[in-house]
């Protein structure tokens, strides 16, 4: 398992320093970090036959699929933390970073069987598969190969508050020299800005609407939007989402005003909200 990220590895004596900014001191605005998403695809599945489209990344998966063809994605709430350097000493004084490790830490959904079964299937130690992972910033990180597991644990949480709620624990390690390759491609887990504002294409900050509609306790998985004289522009942000959790471009059908849940996703009594974004 290779997980070098670069096909040249030199020491820094012999490295040259690569590009910056001219600009280095102007001010800029930081993508958000929070991991939300996570795609999985099987060795020996065909790769996205480009990893910074959406199209193509969409057309490697289906959750539904069952021979081993094809990618699964699932989101959540994770993050990364500062990864861990592998050193060797060599001599007194000189010592060398002979690679780094990183753990991703995710929590994701468990609202339905075929998710407790998902996690139940990761418990086997399988580290069979390649993986990307996104965003709130709208980054998408794992290059054109995605990254190898060489630890993989999952667990389900059982808190005892009597308002605790089943949560899941995924937990992914690997090691590299370098961090993984990253594109900006929010599209893919249909990640929008953030309430209220979004970057103005001359970087300046610029004022979005929010409209919400809620539907409790569903017993439809067909949402009709009426708020805003029933119409969604087709320039708009919209955000699907089931009991707080944003649902993937896959888990539903937008036509119009009409949103149309997957059978596969919806569950009687669910809680959907709806959320669009106009820019003003």
């Amino acid at each position: 398992m290779t997980n070098y990220f670069s096909t040249t590895l030199c020491n820094c004596e012999q490295s040259v320093l690569s590009v910056l900014p001219d600009g280095i001191d102007c001010s800029y605005t930081p993508r958000n970090s929070q991991i939300a998403g996570i795609v999985m695809l099987p060795l020996g599945a065909a790769l996205p036959t480009d990893w910074q489209s959406a199209a193509a990344f969409l057309d490697a998966i289906d959750n539904t699929e069952t021979a081993g063809r094809k990618g699964k994605y699932f989101i959540g709430i994770g993050d990364i933390p500062e990864s861990e350097d592998i050193t060797v000493r060599l001599g007194r004084t000189h010592q060398e970073i002979i690679g780094r490790r990183w753990t991703l830490n995710f929590a994701p959904g468990m609202a339905v069987a075929s998710q407790y079964a998902f996690l139940q299937n990761l418990q086997k130690t399988r580290r069979n598969f390649r993986f990307w992972f996104a965003t709130m910033g709208g980054r998408l990180l794992g290059g054109a190969n995605g990254i190898r597991p060489d630890f993989v644990t999952a667990k389900t949480l059982y808190g005892g508050g009597v308002e605790d709620l089943e949560a899941a624990k995924l937990t992914l390690q690997w090691q590299a020299m370098v961090e993984p390759d990253r594109t900006h491609l929010p599209e893919l887990f249909d990640i929008d800005s953030p309430a209220g504002l979004a970057p103005g294409i001359d970087g300046s900050m610029v004022n979005f609407k929010i409209i919400s509609q809620e539907y409790y306790n569903s017993s439809t998985n067909v949402l009709t939007f009426t708020q805003n004289g029933g119409t969604i522009p087709t320039d708009s942000v919209v955000g699907i989402y089931r009991d707080g959790q944003k649902l993937f471009p896959l888990e539903y059908v937008r036509t119009g005003n009409v949103v149309t849940i997957d059978t596969a996703t919806h569950y009687e009594g669910a809680n959907y909200q709806i959320v669009i974004g106009i820019l003003e």
